[in-house]
């Protein structure tokens, strides 16, 4: 008798625990189960729009290395002929006073006209500025002034609106003389700067 009961005790016991063990689990599990669900919708969701920016950036990137392309390549060919330059105007009026490279009202005047015409017809024009010396001095020191006389030309320039990307200068000192005689007149022709404008 006391082993039936102990047994029927053990029965109701283990079925109580069981239903309760069930009715937990069930529950818990479909929450949990449901929870898992939504965390994993987020995490795609997150994962779809990181997808969208990589290949949106990946899209821009190739456009910029296309156009980086297309660049190099009119550099290059532009490289091969570097002498296809046409020259449309060489003006080479500017002249200084001795060791000096300050500009004239007179120089202005010109390049205030030059720049007022390159900007009106607004060509894909380059611009190179020599300066020059005459044969007083040491061959340095006339180097020197050269390249300050084509600098104060391309800053003026620069000044009335013409790119500066669009210029460059060179100085020949007195290697490059306008007139070759050892006068003072030659020497007055000698100290000037060249403005040669190519297309």
């Amino acid at each position: 008798m006391r082993t039936y009961l102990s047994s029927t005790i053990f029965v109701a016991a283990a079925a109580a625990a069981g239903l309760t063990l069930s009715a937990c689990s069930g529950p818990m599990w479909y929450s949990s189960h449901g929870e898992m669900h939504e965390h994993v919708g987020e995490e795609a969701n997150a994962r779809a729009a990181a997808d969208t920016e990589t290949n949106v950036r990946v899209t821009s990137v190739d456009e910029a290395a296309k156009d980086a392309l297309a660049r190099a390549n009119v550099a290059g060919e532009a490289a091969k002929h570097p002498f296809l330059h046409s020259v449309l105007m060489k003006d080479d009026s500017i002249v200084f006073d001795t060791n000096k490279a300050d500009l004239s009202p007179e120089d202005q005047a010109t390049l205030t006209s030059l720049a007022e015409k390159l900007k009106a017809e607004n060509q894909n024009v380059y611009i190179e500025i020599q300066g020059h010396g005459d044969t007083r001095g040491s061959v340095a020191h006339n180097n020197q002034l050269g390249q300050q006389r084509a600098d104060a030309v391309r800053q003026f320039l620069a000044q009335q609106g013409v790119p500066l990307d669009r210029m460059s200068t060179v100085s020949y000192g007195e290697l490059n003389p306008k007139n070759p005689e050892n006068t003072p007149e030659a020497n007055a022709e000698n100290r000037r700067a060249v403005v040669i404008v190519m297309l």
